[in-house]
């Protein structure tokens, strides 16, 4: 089990750090929320096979799916904040005094960062600016994708936590979604990537034999 987490694991990984992979598996389906959902899958398989019995594994899960969504979501949003600070632009000076200080709550700031890409989003001249510092539009609509999903997993952690009833997760089944989900990962990468060996061993895919 240990192997097969990590293969899946190195898969996930590199897709998520490869962008032109990526593009390429958007095609087949396989784009950011895809992955990202595939490696929340991951996580919990991983952690819920290290909880004792008598433990709440999904409010636990729950909260630590948020986390690691928030930690990818700071990744993009505290470059991205401090790229527009620096811009010589009243505009962008606007933007970027709606998300400060921020705020310690977190709902407000969530909404905070809402509006800050929500405002880039519509703002054609910051945006030209932002490419020129190597941050497309598509960075772009992925932090804001990640904003709606740590709300959704909060929204879950907040509904489980305030229930009495101590769920019993399965992780035999989520370890079988997760196998699945990799089976037909490796032939949508097998298809994708015909002919390019290379890319296979990157995603740590073994060519198919004739």
């Amino acid at each position: 089990m240990a192997t097969t987490l990590a293969r899946i694991e190195n898969s996930i990984y590199r897709i998520l750090s490869e962008p032109e992979i990526m593009t390429r598996l958007a095609n087949y389906g396989y784009d950011f929320g895809a992955v990202h959902s595939a490696r929340n899958l991951l996580e919990e398989v991983i952690r819920l096979n290290r909880l004792p019995d008598n433990y709440d594994g999904k409010e636990r899960l729950l909260l630590e799916s948020f986390k690691t969504v928030k930690t990818d979501f700071e990744s993009f949003y505290n470059r991205h904040r401090q790229l527009v600070q620096e811009m010589e632009d009243a505009e962008a000076k606007g933007i970027w005094r709606h998300t400060y200080p921020e705020h310690p709550d977190y709902e407000k700031w969530l909404s905070q960062a809402d509006v800050f890409y929500g405002s880039l989003m519509e703002n054609e001249s910051i945006k030209e600016a932002m490419l020129k510092v190597n941050v497309p539009e598509s960075e772009l609509i992925q932090a804001r994708h990640l904003i709606d999903i740590m709300r959704q997993v909060f929204r879950e952690y907040r509904k489980q936590k305030g229930s009495e009833i101590k769920e019993v997760v399965d992780l035999e089944k989520k370890i079988r979604d997760l196998e699945n989900w990799y089976d037909r990962f490796v032939e949508i990468n097998r298809i994708a990537f015909e002919g390019e060996p290379q890319t296979l061993e990157i995603l740590g895919i073994p060519i198919a034999m004739n």
